[in-house]
């Protein structure tokens, strides 16, 4: 405390202002996320910017060979759920960006008048889906999807509010889960929740799914990514900020790689 100098302008120490004035408090934010928290850090693991690094593309880290891997794109896709934000999963990282849901909780009468006294004293945890990404039409191109293997989706939490949870299972009314969808990616065939509990922390979380029951479908069928997020105490607004488009950004699974084919290729042994 010794160190700390107090802002002189645009302060709230906890005193209500007015809504004008509030409005432009936020206006003044900013996203602080967890890959600009280096102090200690090896400079070797920070980029030009003086963040951390992508990890996928990180010496660190080391994919898994033979399967199919899809990024989470700021780009607009199905709506298969009516996610606040409803994504893509692109065969590329687009680029890096940043987007944030609001989750909220809604409080409900702590009693009334016909209940036994103390009863409903509860909250209602609202919760939502803050994020879908569906992959591009045509993946993973397999009517018969592995039931053996580990399907992932990382996501990369850039900051999360005061109280929330999250990830690909159920929060609250919010339904998070990996999912195989039809062709036109605007519904739910079938869909599996993640093995790991709800997230709570800004960084790197991997959700996970092993051996999941899938039945056969469609080889038109895609993958499809929900993000759930529900608040566990509190009033009000909080946000949970995703970061999308880079190669951390990442959703995997056990399906066949698929082989690029050189457009000047020559072909051997093949009957025309």
């Amino acid at each position: 405390w010794t160190d700390f100098n107090p802002p002189q302008t645009k302060v709230l120490h906890g005193k209500w202002v007015p809504d004008n004035q509030h409005a432009d408090l936020l206006t003044s934010r900013r996203v602080a996320g967890w890959r600009e928290w280096t102090e200690g850090l090896d400079p070797h693991l920070c980029d030009a910017r003086g963040c951390v690094k992508q990890q996928r593309v990180n010496v660190d880290f080391l994919p898994p060979d033979g399967t199919r891997t899809y990024y989470h794109n700021p780009a607009i896709g199905p709506d298969v759920v009516g996610a606040e934000h409803p994504n893509s999963l692109g065969i590329n990282p687009s680029g890096a960006t940043t987007e944030s849901a609001t989750i909220n909780q809604n409080g409900q009468d702590g009693f009334s008048a016909v209940s036994p006294s103390g009863e409903p004293d509860s909250i209602n945890q609202n919760g939502q889906d803050g994020f879908s990404a569906v992959s591009p039409s045509g993946e993973p191109d397999s009517a018969a999807w592995p039931t053996t293997g580990v399907y992932r989706y990382q996501i990369d939490a850039t900051s999360v509010g005061a109280d929330l949870t999250y990830g690909l299972l159920t929060q609250g009314n919010g339904q998070g889960f990996f999912a195989r969808t039809p062709a036109d990616g605007l519904s739910v065939t079938e869909s599996f929740t993640q093995d790991q509990a709800a997230f709570s922390s800004s960084g790197l979380n991997i959700a996970s799914v092993t051996d999941p029951a899938w039945t056969a479908g469609a080889a038109t069928d895609r993958f499809a990514v929900v993000v759930a997020s529900t608040r566990v105490a509190g009033h009000g607004n909080q946000q949970l900020t995703l970061q999308l488009g880079e190669s951390d950004d990442f959703a995997d699974g056990p399906w066949a790689a698929g082989v690029a084919q050189d457009a000047d290729a020559l072909f051997f042994g093949t009957m025309f």
